[in-house]
């Protein structure tokens, strides 16, 4: 049986959780329920120069978006209508008091630093890893337009999916881009025409990693 690229996307990587504009609003981390999500819970500002901790994996270049750790206390849920600024910079705060790591490999929703770094450069958007779920942003918090998002979505799932199952091995590489743009352009599922010279690219800048 052939598995379309999108089937294994969802078949490999399903704990994925891409927190658009609409799914941000509704997103809850599991802990903060019991925490009652309250400012004095929030962790102290951080060093901007600090990009992993608790629960929370950023891009390297992510630094505008640590400054979000170190703003104004978030309000409680139901307090007031949170714009989607301000539900990434809570989920952020919860993420980086979390005792837990980032997932790992072999766990749904598990991404290296490199896969963050390499979709930064492809596409100019942050991919932000919390608490088992992920945003998509720019550098300011703010969310792609829909039709952006939802390729990048199913270029991250794909890549996180495709290392789950065996299909490759440690770092993305520039021929499992390869690969990967191929298959959904074989599909009618087509990315950004620059997305993939931008990735090799930034790859090629890597000597550790091969192409």
């Amino acid at each position: 049986m052939t598995i379309s690229p999108i089937d294994r996307v969802s078949a490999a990587a399903s704990g994925l959780m891409t927190a658009s504009s609409e799914q941000a609003a509704n997103f809850e981390p599991p802990h903060s329920a019991d925490s009652g999500a309250q400012a004095a819970d929030f962790p102290k500002p951080v060093a901007a120069q600090t990009i992993g901790f608790g629960n929370l994996l950023l891009p390297s270049t992510a630094m505008n978006l640590m400054k979000l750790l170190d703003g104004e206390p978030v309000a409680p849920l139901g307090s007031k209508a949170l714009t989607d600024r301000e539900v990434l910079q809570r989920n952020m705060k919860l993420a980086a008091a979390n005792s837990e790591k980032p997932p790992s490999a072999g766990d749904p929703n598990y991404y290296t630093q490199k896969d963050l770094d390499t979709i930064k450069a492809a596409t100019g958007y942050n991919l932000v890893v919390f608490n088992g779920g992920t945003a998509i942003v720019d550098d300011n918090g703010n969310p792609p337009p829909s039709d952006i998002g939802t390729n990048i979505s199913i270029l991250a799932a794909t890549i996180s999916g495709d290392r789950s199952v065996g299909i490759f091995k440690g770092e993305v590489t520039g021929g499992e881009l390869r690969d990967i743009f191929a298959r959904y352009a074989d599909i009618g599922q087509s990315f950004s025409a620059d997305w993939l010279d931008k990735a090799i690219d930034f790859l090629q800048s890597s000597p550790s990693v091969s192409q």
